[in-house]
């Protein structure tokens, strides 16, 4: 199919040829005994005319065809109405187990701190921000024990404290509010009097390093998360590092 602005060339038609005939018109004169002689001989006459008409042929006309619009309506369906779903996107999931994690390694810093410097109130007061329940006054009555008999953590040359969290076991509850999350913790501070010795050096209390794996209950209070609880899962003394 050509489109619709190509040009079209037609023949409008072919020479024609117009012959006119004359008729033979025959005249006699008269009666029937009239002399033949004086009698006027027929005479038949054949006028024939032919005429070359002009041809009304023109080869050389065009045609253009008029342009053809065409008019597409599109039809816009509205957008479909979106219920409203209380199903946390994957971006909040991750966000919330990010943030049970911190809590976690946070509290467990914080415990660190304050055991190496138990007289500050500083350090001791942020206990409060990390931890609660039992946890939380556990953890406060160890820390006024150190401050009455002098006793600090101080770090062990040999092994560092350390935490390692599994978090594949991490579970959060379906309000969003509690979670459980396992780790290793290894306890390698050692335990010093301070000047409790005769020459006024610190006297170890207790160099000893353990390993435990630890269940930690963790709570949303407020928008924050704090370890409310902690259970032994598996403990073993002088074992350096997790498995």
């Amino acid at each position: 199919m050509r489109s619709f602005d190509d040009r079209i060339r037609r023949p409008r038609g072919a020479a024609v040829a117009v012959v006119v005939v004359a008729l033979v018109i025959a005249a006699c004169s008269g009666d029937d005994d009239a002399d033949p002689a004086t009698t006027p001989a027929s005479s038949e006459s054949t006028i024939s005319t032919t005429a070359d008409l002009p041809s009304t042929t023109d080869d050389t006309t065009t045609t253009t065809a008029a342009p053809t619009t065409t008019t597409t309506t599109i039809s816009i369906a509205p957008p479909p109405t979106v219920e409203p779903t209380t199903t946390s996107e994957p971006g909040d999931e991750f966000a919330r187990r990010l943030a049970v994690i911190d809590a976690v390694e946070m509290a467990w810093q914080a415990k660190v701190d304050v055991l190496r410097d138990p007289t500050s109130d500083e350090k001791l007061q942020r206990l409060g921000d990390v931890y609660r329940g039992v946890l939380l006054d556990g953890f406060g009555n160890l820390v006024e024990q150190y401050r009455d008999e002098n006793l600090r953590t101080v770090v062990n040359p040999k092994q560092d404290d350390d935490l390692t969290l599994e978090p594949a076991s991490l579970a959060i509850s379906e309000d969003g509010n509690f979670a459980t999350i396992q780790a290793c913790d290894v306890t390698a501070g050692i335990v010093v009097e301070g000047g409790g010795n005769a020459d006024g050096s610190d006297r170890v209390i207790d160099d000893r390093v353990g390993r435990v794996v630890v269940q930690f209950d963790v709570v949303l209070v407020d928008g924050t998360w704090k370890v409310e609880r902690g259970q032994a899962v598996d403990e073993s003394e002088r074992i350096a590092q997790c498995d």
